[in-house]
């Protein structure tokens, strides 16, 4: 088979495009690689940010959820009150009976549970409120000032 005069010319122009990258495999890698690195990029388009919109994120506002209401606790457990009023300073239990006390500065709340049944959960069936000296005192103030201090921890 014969190839035409400008074969070779071809061959030529090809091998010498190849032969920069052969020359740097021929040479240690720290002076290859630091060679690769210091050509410049000529091909990179600059990107014009002044026309674009920036992605502008607004903070979520919750919604305000309201306290519970003292007769949306009755008949839950000491748990569910627990992470609403935090942990009770004082628990009493006799039997099927359960006290749990709950204080805030100048009032405690007495929240009262019974065992249904042997193996049931605990169920909340009173709630009462006093002063530290035993007077009586609004429960439902009395569970909202706890609320406050355990926000404020």
């Amino acid at each position: 088979m014969r190839f035409p005069p400008i074969a070779p010319l071809g061959l030529l122009f090809v091998l010498s495009a190849c032969s920069s990258d052969m020359a740097l495999l021929d040479q240690p890698p720290e002076t290859a690689q630091s060679e690769a690195l210091a050509t410049p990029i000529t091909d990179v388009m600059p990107i014009d940010l002044s026309s674009k919109p920036l992605l502008v994120i607004e903070p979520t506002v919750l919604p305000e959820i309201p306290p519970p209401n003292l007769d949306q606790l009755i008949g839950q457990t000491p748990a569910y009150i627990s992470a609403i009023l935090g942990d009770p300073f004082f628990v009493l239990r006799d039997g099927n009976v359960q006290t749990l006390l709950f204080k805030a500065a100048g009032c405690i709340l007495d929240v009262g549970f019974v065992e249904p049944k042997s193996g049931e959960p605990f169920q909340a069936n009173y709630i009462s409120a006093r002063t530290d000296e035993g007077l009586k005192r609004d429960s439902e103030t009395c569970m909202l000032e706890i609320m406050a201090e355990k926000a404020a921890y």
